[in-house]
């Protein structure tokens, strides 16, 4: 009787040692994460009002979340929430090889330009470039690629007068990559951006 409590003691004991142990290897954290940005896509008034804030809408239709006591300097007003919004918009994506960008801009009625490109941590001697750009009526690619001198580890291109309408974003997408000189070849995973493009 006695041995075979030992025994149960023993397995519960191993039992609790194996599962802190793979309790532990399941929560390592990852030695890379991509991450993607965050952006406000409406309000809840009534959660804000019993948090002690109000909901205004500003004339040109954007609206924020301030504080109802404007006094209480406790509570910060939120980020504006632009409906129609026409603002810079720049993403990148790290990597263990370099990083890859986007970004852009209306200038026109439908109309909007870009700037992608890469820096990649040593020398570069050939690339490929693909943006998938998509809107109300569709979807069309912006691209680039050719060989480079080896002596540079960045490239970067602007396209203008691009037409796009209403919600509009752009992608670098596959393939686009890059060769370095030391036989590795990098892979943009995406940036991207997206905005409402006005009539």
């Amino acid at each position: 009787m006695r041995r075979a409590r030992i025994i149960a003691v023993a397995v519960a004991a191993l039992f609790t040692v194996l599962l802190s142990t793979a309790g532990t290897a399941q929560a390592e954290e990852p030695s890379y994460r991509g991450q993607f940005g965050m952006w406000i896509t409406g309000f809840d008034a009534d959660v804000a009002a019993a948090n002690g804030y109000e909901i205004v809408t500003y004339p040109d239709g954007s609206q924020q979340s301030v504080p109802a006591d404007p006094d209480d300097e406790t509570r910060e007003p939120s980020a504006v929430l632009h409906p129609n919004s026409t603002q810079v918009v720049h993403d990148e994506k790290w990597g263990d090889c370099g990083y890859s960008f986007i970004e852009g801009d209306q200038v026109a009625p439908h109309t909007i330009w870009l700037r992608s490109g890469f820096k990649v941590n040593g020398p570069a001697i050939g690339f490929q470039w693909t943006i998938e750009l998509q809107d109300e009526n569709g979807i069309s690619y912006q691209g680039d690629g050719h060989g480079l001198p080896g002596t540079s580890d960045r490239w970067d291109r602007y396209w203008d007068d691009l037409n796009q309408y209403g919600w509009s974003t752009q992608d670098v997408v596959s393939p686009s990559w890059v060769q370095k000189a030391d036989g590795s070849i990098c892979v943009s995973y995406g940036p991207g951006i997206f905005w409402y493009v006005t009539y």
